[in-house]
């Protein structure tokens, strides 16, 4: 059971110090520049990731970090939303019925321990997803109620079986959340990384001490020919919002992909003036409660209904609870103890 709203921001702010300013740069001037090679791109973060596994995960806290490392099947195209392009997949097909995507692997990538990406391995990490082992977590799995079945005929081959056509398959499988893992560290641990990193993304892991720093290296061997254009990157980890607003404030850092308070930024604004832009970005979000329904007293729907109904009735609740204009949390987790314990005397 779940229960939540929906809001909106009227901008997102990100702050871009000046050798990034082209990041934030119109479309039109940043095709004009000649993309050169080099530098490390400085950025600051709000927290540290609970694991390294976006598996598992749903915070900017992993996919900031972890993210350039890896490679996924398919990926939004990032100058033409929503389009969606391969990743390691060069090319797919879907069956006439919709029930069949096949899909064909870029020959020649390889993992940064050297070893090569093929069919199995996007299998591997599509198992895990969909069909997670015991005691390993997928938080995207409900995303492919469709899927009955991932096959690696060859090694240059993914097929995705359904039992029902899916129209948002692709757009689930261009997740950046669902990164390729190496089969044979699955094999041997499947929560493997939740503490070790091995992409064969365009960067490669170079040091994480938490609390402090997080950095990716230039990934030389990379697939796509002469990229990435950085060296790589190193973020400073804080979750001081004035402490992270200084480092862009210093120079220590060139960007908070984040959201900053419009005093913060104001003040970045007066102190270094046209050497930083300012990126704006409508977005909505959602908050959520979860309950655990497998866990007492939350196996009683009487108990789930009374936590979270606020017109409330008398009918069919123990002792003639009431919940009729009750609005404060306690007063519901009131109720609900008391049903619980009426519940648990029978």
């Amino acid at each position: 059971m779940a229960v939540g709203f929906r809001y909106s921001y009227s901008r997102t702010l990100f702050i871009v110090g000046m050798l990034m300013v082209a990041l934030a740069a119109p479309a039109a001037v940043r095709a004009a520049d000649t993309p050169r090679h080099g530098g490390i791109l400085l950025a600051v973060i709000g927290a540290d990731p609970p694991s390294l596994d976006p598996h598992q995960e749903s915070t900017f806290a992993t996919m900031q970090l972890v993210a350039p490392l890896y490679s996924t099947l398919l990926q939004t195209d990032p100058y033409a939303y929503p389009k969606i392009i391969g990743d390691v997949a060069s090319e797919w097909k879907i069956s006439p019925d919709g029930l069949t995507y096949t899909f064909k692997i870029r020959p020649g990538i390889r993992f940064h321990d050297g070893s090569t990406l093929t069919a199995s391995d996007v299998k591997a990490t599509y198992d895990k997803i969909i069909t997670p082992p015991e005691a390993v977590r997928s938080v995207r799995k409900n995303a492919y109620v469709a899927v009955t079945g991932v096959e690696a005929p060859d090694a240059s081959t993914v097929v995705l079986k359904l039992k029902f056509p899916s129209a948002s398959l692709l757009e689930n499988l261009a997740s950046p959340w669902n990164v390729i893992y190496p089969k044979k560290y699955l094999d041997k641990d499947p929560n493997y990384f939740k503490l070790n990193v091995v992409g064969s993304g365009p960067f490669k892991f170079k040091n994480y001490t938490r609390g402090a720093t997080f950095e990716g290296e230039r990934n030389p061997d990379y697939f796509v020919k002469d990229r990435p254009y950085l060296n790589g990157y190193k973020f400073f980890i804080s979750p001081e919002t004035s402490v992270r607003a200084a480092a862009v404030r210093s120079g220590r850092a060139y960007i908070e992909f984040r959201d900053l308070p419009n005093a913060e930024v104001d003040a970045i604004k007066k102190q270094l003036g046209d050497k930083v832009a300012v990126q704006q970005t409508p977005m909505t979000g959602q908050f959520g409660i979860a309950i655990n329904n497998t866990v007492k007293p939350f196996t009683d729907p009487r108990v789930r209904k009374a936590e979270f109904d606020t017109e409330g009735s008398r009918k069919g609740r123990p002792d003639g609870a009431e919940l009729s204009g009750v609005n404060d949390r306690r007063r519901r987790v009131d109720v609900a103890q008391q049903i619980a314990g009426h519940a648990g005397r029978h």
